[in-house]
C-alpha cells in the first residue's frame, strides 16, 4: 500500500510540473499613460493601467481594474540596458484622433513588448 501511495505522489508531482511548463508565461506591469494613446483602434485615456503580455498567445492586454480595455498582437524582446521609459508612442498622421499610437511597453525583467501591426514602428518615435 505504501508503495502504491508513493507512486501516485510521484505521478501527481510529474503531472503538476508538466502542466506548469505547458502554460505560457504572463509578464505584467502597471503603466501610467500621461496622455491618451491609441492601441489597436481603441483610445486609451490618461491614467494608470495594468499591462500584461502573454507568451503563449503573443498578445498584449491593457486592463483598467478587472475590465479589459484593449488587446493587440505583440512580440517580446529583451532590452540591453536598464530602461527608464515605460512606453513609446508614434505620431500618426491622418488618424481618427490626435492621439499618438502606442508602439511598445517596457515590462518587468528588462523585457519590452513591441506591438506588431505590420508597419514601420521606428518611424517618428517619441519616448514617454
Amino acid at each position: 500500500m505504501k508503495r502504491f501511495v508513493n507512486r501516485m505522489v510521484i505521478i501527481l508531482m510529474v503531472g503538476a510540473i508538466a502542466s506548469v511548463l505547458a502554460f505560457g508565461k504572463t509578464t505584467k506591469k502597471e503603466v501610467t499613460f500621461i496622455n491618451a494613446v491609441m492601441v489597436n483602434g481603441t483610445l486609451i485615456k490618461p491614467g494608470t493601467y495594468s499591462v500584461a503580455f502573454d507568451d503563449e498567445s503573443g498578445e498584449l492586454t491593457i486592463n483598467k481594474g478587472t475590465k479589459v480595455v484593449a488587446r493587440t498582437p505583440a512580440k517580446l524582446e529583451k532590452l540591453e540596458g536598464r530602461s527608464q521609459i515605460d512606453y513609446q508612442t508614434r505620431a500618426e498622421a491622418g488618424g481618427p484622433t490626435d492621439a499618438p499610437v502606442l508602439v511598445s511597453v517596457t515590462l518587468k525583467d528588462r523585457n519590452q513588448a513591441t506591438i506588431v501591426n505590420g508597419s514601420d514602428s521606428n518611424k517618428g518615435e517619441s519616448a514617454q
